[in-house]
């Protein structure tokens, strides 16, 4: 019985907030070992690379690697704006970036460098694409004024014709 009560009131101390040290602060737990939950209930679009697999909600981004068995994120962007409205996303086959197509845009993650990126299109965006005619060319997107291409490391879309072998 004196067990269970000891037991009853180490528990308590590690719940109760104050004086007690059971709360260690998060600079104590390295990265791998911290668990942030998103709300990943809607999933408006997935993109799959070679080595992994981006699926994006509304509000974050997650990264399956399955050749880990691990998940990476979720990641935020700087403007919540960036992910709001995607219905569709592509990973670049250079990089591994994702690209995601919005109504009034598009927006990239470079997930090596933790690095987003976003611009708009006034005509609007309806689909996206890359071509394997042209490997090095850079994202398509489809709008209401026809083909636009956005070159690698633009940031400003330019009139273009529609992808010959698309991905």
């Amino acid at each position: 019985m004196r067990v269970i009560v000891l037991g009853v009131a180490l528990a308590l101390i590690c719940i109760l907030p104050g004086e007690g040290s059971a709360q260690l602060p998060s600079r104590d737990w390295r990265p791998d070992e911290r668990v942030v939950i998103g709300d990943f209930r809607t999933i408006n679009a997935v993109a799959t690379a070679y080595d992994r697999v981006f699926a994006i909600s509304p509000w974050q981004l997650l990264i399956w690697r399955p050749g880990f068995g691990e998940w990476e994120g979720p990641f935020d962007p700087p403007d919540p704006r960036f992910l709001q409205g995607v219905t569709a996303a592509l990973a670049d086959p250079l990089d591994n970036s994702v690209w995601m197509a919005r109504p009034t845009g598009w927006t990239r993650y470079e997930p090596d460098l933790r690095l987003w990126s976003a611009g708009n299109v006034p005509a609007g965006v309806f689909a996206i694409a890359f071509d394997l005619a042209n490997p090095a060319g850079g994202l398509l997107m489809r709008t209401r004024e026809g083909w636009l291409e956005l070159p690698r490391g633009g940031l400003s879309p330019v009139p273009a014709s529609a992808p010959q072998q698309p991905i």
